[in-house]
């Protein structure tokens, strides 16, 4: 059907996802597992690899369409084989920890040329935050088009582990090369900033601004030890009124 569909895999062998649907292909818009493994042909992002024998997914096509699959004995060389591959998944991240997948979720779709004045490198990780600061989603990122899974909220659960719907969310970038942690503005080709189950986002232009944890950095007092006058130097990030407390070596304020 047009729309959102829960379809099964049930042949016995995995087959790639192209060749599986290669009858209706040019009306798929999205297809996901209960993982967050994507295939999205409108931005060529494919992290499903292969539809899995036994598995379930979520299909969301442009229009109904009559759909048949392969027989068991196509595409397949041998019938002694293994019957799973596995999945191709996100990459390990290395900054941002792992993630409470729940049962729910939305995708966003980070194409290449949304990012302005800011180069992708493989390695860098996007995370995305609930309006209280749980990360609720993670993708490592590569020199290409990017997606990355927002989880919902598990309703089975007594604390809150994803998004709700309705709640608005928010991006950090870690640039592995800098080892610098970016705040990311998000301006929107389809979607909004807020959760929806099944939600699908994709970016129309994404900048980056410098993110600190703290006002104030980088101070420096000179001479250091003095028994009279100094200078105090620091980098002060935000417009805002401080404090400033000067101790001597014995602790005395």
């Amino acid at each position: 059907e047009s729309g959102w569909n829960y379809i099964s895999y049930p042949r016995y062998f995995p087959l790639d996802v192209e060749t599986a649907f290669g009858s209706v292909l040019s009306m798929i818009k999205l297809l996901k597992d209960d993982s967050g493994n994507i295939y999205w042909p409108e931005l060529g992002i494919n992290t499903l690899g292969q539809m899995e024998a036994g598995e379930g997914y979520i299909l969301k096509m442009s229009g109904n369409a009559e759909f048949i699959y392969p027989s068991n004995s196509d595409y397949v060389d041998a019938i002694d084989g293994s019957t799973t591959t596995g999945r191709i998944g996100i990459d390990q991240t290395i900054y941002y920890s792992e993630i409470e997948i729940t049962s729910s979720n939305m995708v966003i779709g980070l194409p290449l040329d949304s990012w302005i004045d800011f180069d992708i490198q493989y390695g860098d990780e996007l995370a995305v935050f609930d309006s209280q600061g749980n990360m609720v989603g993670v993708s490592v990122l590569k020199n290409d088009n990017n997606v990355v899974v927002v989880w919902g909220d598990d309703i089975a659960s007594d604390i809150k582990d994803g998004m709700l719907y309705g709640e608005e969310f928010v991006f950090e970038l870690w640039q592995q090369s800098s080892d610098k942690v970016f705040d990311i503005i998000v301006e929107w080709e389809e979607g909004v900033d807020y959760f929806s189950d099944n939600g699908i986002n994709i970016a129309s232009s994404i900048i980056l601004e410098d993110s600190y944890d703290s006002n104030i950095e980088n101070i420096y007092c000179f001479p250091n030890p003095s028994s009279g006058h100094f200078d105090l130097e620091f980098d002060l990030y935000n417009d805002t009124d401080m404090s400033i407390i000067i101790y001597n070596a014995i602790g005395e304020k």
